[in-house]
């Protein structure tokens, strides 16, 4: 989904992720009203959902980029380790929120720990963060270098 949002927004990563999370904002309070869930605690835990699903898009290619250029393994490695704890969190705090609001039934869904959730979220984040060091590899970070004032034509050649 991200691609086709990323290309929506005009080929923009950042525009790509915040789409996405929306989209699976919405969609996750809509699925738990439909489980019977109340539309307040379903809201909540859609927005959970839409901005941990964005964080975690955006998080493995911007983080090492900003501090330094790394390798596009590194990149993956980053992006699987990050997308992971992001799909966790996520699931944790709805489990949090369900909980507390007496749908322990359902809570059960979202386990942290869910093997093979975090495996495909551990996949997804590898391979955008593999795509985003693309976007940032030739890069250069630091700032420009100052440069020598050049004098002007009156200087060099008095009021000719």
């Amino acid at each position: 989904k991200q691609l086709g949002y990323s290309v929506i927004s005009g080929f923009n990563p950042i525009g790509g992720a915040i789409l996405t999370g929306v989209d699976y904002g919405v969609n996750e309070a809509g699925n738990l009203r439909d489980k019977g869930v109340k539309p307040e605690v379903a809201t909540k835990a859609g927005i959970t959902s839409g901005v941990m699903t964005a964080g975690g898009l955006l998080l493995p290619g911007a983080a090492p980029a900003g501090k330094f250029n790394p390798s596009r393994l590194t990149s993956a490695a980053w992006g699987a380790g990050a997308n992971a704890v992001m799909d966790s969190g996520e699931k944790g705090i709805i489990n949090y929120i369900l909980q507390n609001a007496n749908y322990s039934d359902i809570a059960k869904e979202y386990d942290p720990l869910d093997a093979a959730g975090l495996t495909a979220s551990a996949g997804i984040g590898g391979i955008m963060g593999a795509i985003l060091s693309i976007k940032t590899e030739g890069l250069n970070l630091s700032p420009p270098k100052k440069q020598k004032k050049r004098p002007t034509y009156r200087a060099e050649h008095g009021n000719a």
